[in-house]
């Protein structure tokens, strides 16, 4: 019959699967958050954006509150009436200061006359006495005698009832201008109906009204106010630096939460009055049988005048700007690239670092089951070995006492050296069974040592008995070195002594070549060192790390069919850790095996009350 094939084991199996299994998922789960991080960033891009639009929202709505506020009409003909003018603008600075839930914006009101070329004078709102006063021209206003890119054009087509392609356009000035910064608001003249033609005249703008910003609030209250409202986070930080600046200025921006300037994850326009939404079309002087139509498109104001049903003049005009300053917002990790790939590492560290951990499981768990399957190995030798040693000195007992009880044995001689076998094989069996027995009580925890104070010749000579007899029949020289004065340890006399038996016993089996055994003891002032050497072939190197392990045996010494159960060693070390001591072996082929007990002296334990109830446990 062919012997069938040996399968491997599930465990293994699966392992080897998982090991597979392991880079795949990596690569997924790489592949995974990749995604998740650009998902991640546009979901954060957009945050970011509707934050900053309700930020521009709430900047440009109060700077339209301004434009709103101040807004005044000129009568139809267009004069302007000083008493009324200051009466109007007295009531509606005075309503601003009631009203406007940031009213310190308003740094200044100024008239400027645009009737008269280049005036070199200008009128000063006085909030003290609530009337104009003229003023030099201030240097703060000078960007509004240069062309301004906030000038708007507004042009009159002719209708079917005008000349063919007359065109007129008048100018006038944008709602804010930047660079002072301030708020403008034109003072226009209707347009009127030429006599006898159906042809209107052009609006003008008669004065200007300026109502400066104060920069100076905007940029240490105005600005971190919506700042606090929109861009904090739950810490009380903010979320995202921040830059304001002039593109068509020069110099420091206007604003910015930190010491150097950065080109911002998202930008939006601010500074914006909207006046496609608030500036209104001049009243058109005309009769009452033409209708006046107005409409907003994308910002763009349309005005038509019609005349029983008949478009009559067309007035197109401006679309109005999305806002003269730059609002730069970038996230306080230096950008949002940065961000996002400081948490896409965070995850892959994280995601690997399991899938680490799972390998690491994996890899323990196959050790583990290679561990357990050469212990169990190991336990079955032991159990061949012990069966094996139990059997032999039971057979030998058995023998002898068959042939007492047969009568094959008749001379005093004879039944003495009968007894005398059936009583050292007797021995030597319980001798086995007690170690046994010993090791299953250390690993159980339940073996516990009374420590006393114990003499070291003592516990040599004691172990040294039982060997007396092998060591003269087989020859071995024993060299015996013991230091005089030798202090006393603390030690549980029948374990200390089983391990030096062990010691010795191992000694004489394994080193029996060399026929000679030396057993020294020596001492400092805080320890007793014991040594046990013999003259053998040693220990190999590869078997050297494990010879404490239980059951375990060298190859060379199972190859030479030397009897043993593999538990010698391995209770010694036990034994002797638990007298807080320690064990060393040092084995070369040349100089044999030497064996050293380091113990410490009893006067060198602290807090220790000499009695033979007190109890150690290993564990």
């Amino acid at each position: 019959m062919k012997a069938s094939k040996r399968k491997p084991p599930l465990v293994l199996v699966t392992v080897i699967a998982l090991l597979f299994l392991l880079p795949f998922l990596a690569y997924k789960q790489y592949e995974w958050l990749g995604k998740v991080s650009a998902s991640e960033r546009e979901q954060m891009l957009e945050n970011m954006r509707a934050r900053g639009s309700r930020f521009r929202d709430d900047f440009d709505r109060e700077i339209t509150r301004v434009y709103s506020s101040f807004q005044y009409t000129l009568p139809r003909d267009g004069s302007i009436e000083v008493s009324a003018l200051r009466s109007d603008y007295a009531a509606l600075y005075s309503n601003w200061m009631r009203t406007a839930p940031y009213a310190s914006l308003v740094e200044d009101i100024f008239l400027i006359d645009q009737l008269t070329e280049r005036p070199s004078h200008v009128e000063r709102f006085n909030t003290s006495t609530l009337e104009f006063d003229k003023v030099d021209w201030p240097a703060s206003l000078l960007p509004l005698r240069t062309p301004s890119p906030t000038t708007m054009n507004f042009v009159f087509k002719g209708g079917s009832q005008l000349q063919k392609g007359v065109e007129r356009i008048f100018r006038i000035t944008g709602p804010v201008n930047a660079e002072i910064p301030a708020v403008i608001i034109s003072l226009m003249q209707s347009p009127r109906l030429s006599p006898g033609v159906n042809l209107i005249d052009l609006p003008r703008s008669v004065a200007q009204i300026v109502v400066k910003l104060n920069l100076d609030y905007i940029q240490k209250e105005f600005i971190p106010a919506l700042a606090r409202l929109h861009l904090y986070g739950d810490d009380g930080l903010l979320d995202y630096a921040m830059s304001i600046v002039n593109p068509a200025g020069r110099g420091r921006p206007i604003f910015s939460s930190g010491d150097s300037e950065f080109k911002g994850d998202v930008t939006l326009s601010i500074l914006s009055a909207r006046p496609g939404d608030y500036l209104p079309v001049p009243p058109i002087a005309v009769g009452a049988s033409r209708d006046v139509f107005e409409k907003h498109v994308n910002g763009r104001v349309s005005v038509q005048i019609m005349q029983s049903g008949t478009p009559l003049v067309a007035a197109a005009g401006f679309k109005s700007n999305d806002g003269f300053w730059e609002l730069a917002l970038t996230h306080r990790s230096g950008s949002l690239d940065a961000a996002v790939a400081q948490t896409r590492q965070r995850n892959l560290i994280i995601s690997f670092s399991i899938l680490l951990l799972l390998a690491l499981s994996v890899a323990l768990i196959l050790i583990s089951a290679q561990r357990e399957r050469r212990l169990a190995q190991q336990q079955l030798e032991f159990v061949s070995a012990v069966s094996h040693e139990l059997r032999t000195p039971l057979a030998v007992i058995c023998s002898a006492g068959e042939n007492l009880a047969d009568g094959v044995v008749r001379s005093e001689e004879q039944t003495r050296q009968y007894g005398t076998l059936v009583r050292n094989e007797g021995r030597r069996l319980a001798a086995m069974v007690e170690q046994v027995l010993d090791f299953a009580g250390i690993q159980s925890g339940r073996k516990t040592y009374n420590l006393e104070h114990t003499d070291v010749p003592e516990l040599i000579d004691r172990a040294l008995e039982t060997f007396e007899m092998q060591i003269r029949d087989s020859g071995v020289v024993l060299e015996r070195q013991l230091a005089d004065n030798l202090p006393l340890v603390l030690a549980d006399r029948a374990a200390f002594i089983r391990a030096l038996q062990n010691l010795i016993a191992n000694a004489l089996k394994y080193g029996a070549a060399g026929r000679w055994l030396s057993i020294r003891a020596s001492a400092t002032s805080e320890n007793v060192s014991i040594v046990v050497e013999d003259r053998g072939s040693g220990i190999s190197a590869t078997d050297l790390p494990h010879i404490f392990e239980p059951f375990y045996r060298g190859r060379s010494v199972v190859d030479a069919q030397i009897k043993g159960s593999g538990l010698g060693l391995a209770l010694v070390k036990q034994i002797v850790e638990s007298h807080n001591a320690r064990i060393s072996v040092e084995s070369s082929p040349e100089r044999g095996t030497a064996f050293t007990v380091v113990i410490p002296a009893a006067g060198s334990v602290p807090n220790f009350v000499g009695s033979h109830d007190q109890a150690y446990s290993p564990r």
